[in-house]
């Protein structure tokens, strides 16, 4: 359904007058992230128009700024965006043809690398250029081996990557660090003081903190005593990792069948694996798993996304057509809906009380105070929706040992 302003500020004005609120401006509004076939859109879901549309954007981690990038002749032009307003609040200029790898929270330091760069590839020298709000001249560095941006620490001093080894052929990869400033590359050490070796294996999804504090992903991977997973926490400000080992079996079906979700005050990490109808709550402070419990999530169409609901407290579940709530008390199912289409992603409105629940082209929007559905619309601008609601935007798919 695609109504103009006008039309919206009329009926407004009418049901004002009338005492029957109806309209989605009345019943409040919520901004909704997507990842759409043409880029990264913000779109107010009592607006019009997006307030932010383009091919060339890489959001925050929580979604506080978004970075374009535009060509601007041999430089690239970059800048950031409020997502509320769609104003620009920076811009930089840096030299080459470049696209934006990572942006830290309020995109206070951004990652570029060359424009088509392609990593876990033959690569022997990386280049990365480093920008962004506080940074007044870009840093350029050459780094000797195949590294690929995974996120900025807490002070941006750091850059922590991910290096493919061999370079020429690469089987396995570590996670190191980025001095920037000094171009220097060093190993990343556990919470107790032991390195971090290089691993084969599969990172699947990934979570940030809404602080910027912590990364955490999702890897599955081989051993002598078989396959198992595990979650890879990476300290952004302490400057530590730590592996955190999932149950036996969980989560062994894929990215598409695994979703990763943070309260909010970032405190619980909660899992979902579709495939096999399961949950995990991590305890973030503890690092462990603290609590298992097993759900219906089961459903013909492949499928995970998830989110959070801090006033019920809840989490909700999506799992091909189907979306399931959790109650957060004792992790046990409360309600469902089935949708028409696989779903795309789901969103906590963040001013209401509403669910947004993303498809193909449209999202289903319900009233978690009762239950009910409310109505399905088609956000203006949007075309296909490939993911609705602010996820962590790093890995673009399941970033595998190359062989």
């Amino acid at each position: 359904m695609r109504i103009q302003a006008a039309a919206i500020l009329l009926a407004a004005a009418l049901l004002a007058a009338c005492g029957e609120p109806n309209t989605r401006a009345d019943r409040g509004s919520d901004l909704l992230f997507l990842q759409t076939g043409t880029g990264v859109t913000v779109v107010d879901s009592a607006a019009s128009s997006p307030t932010v549309q383009s091919t060339r954007a890489v959001p925050a981690g929580d979604w506080s700024t978004i970075v374009q990038a535009e060509p601007a002749g041999s430089s690239t032009d970059l800048i950031g965006l409020d997502p509320t307003t769609g104003d620009p609040v920076w811009k930089r200029r840096v030299a080459g043809n470049l696209q934006t790898k990572v942006v830290s929270p309020d995109g206070r330091y951004v990652a570029l690398v060359p424009a088509g760069a392609r990593y876990a590839r033959q690569t022997q020298r990386t280049q990365i250029t480093v920008s962004g709000r506080e940074v007044k001249e870009p840093i350029a560095v050459e780094l000797a081996g195949n590294f690929e941006p995974e996120a900025f620490s807490k002070d941006g001093k750091t850059l922590f990557v991910v290096q493919y080894l061999p370079a020429n052929n690469p089987s396995r990869y570590q996670v190191r660090q980025l001095n920037i400033k000094k171009g220097a590359v060093n190993d990343v050490f556990s919470v107790d003081k032991e390195l971090q070796d290089a691993m084969r294996g599969t990172a699947r999804v990934q979570e940030m903190s809404a602080d910027g504090t912590r990364l955490y992903t999702l890897y599955t991977t081989n051993t002598p005593h078989g396959a198992h997973s595990f979650i890879h926490v990476l300290s952004l400000d302490e400057m530590w990792a730590h592996c955190i080992d999932l149950p036996h079996g969980f989560a062994m079906s894929g990215q598409r069948h695994t979703a990763l979700k943070l309260n909010g005050d970032g405190t619980r990490l909660y899992l979902a694996d579709t495939a096999e109808g399961r949950v995990a709550e991590v305890d973030t402070e503890r690092l462990k798993v603290v609590r298992e419990a097993e759900l219906d999530l089961s459903s013909p169409w492949p499928g995970a996304t998830m989110s959070f609901d801090e006033e019920a407290p809840a989490i909700y579940i999506g799992t091909g057509r189907r979306v399931v709530a959790a109650s957060l008390d004792d992790l046990t199912q409360t309600d469902s809906w089935d949708l028409p289409e696989k779903i795309t992603g789901i969103q906590v409105g963040a001013r209401t009380r509403r669910l947004y629940v993303g498809q193909s082209e449209e999202v289903t929007i319900f009233d978690l105070t009762s239950g009910e559905r409310i109505e399905t619309w088609d956000p203006p601008g949007t075309g296909a929706i490939r993911r609705l609601g602010p996820a962590t935007p790093g890995l673009k798919g399941e970033r595998a040992s190359p062989r």
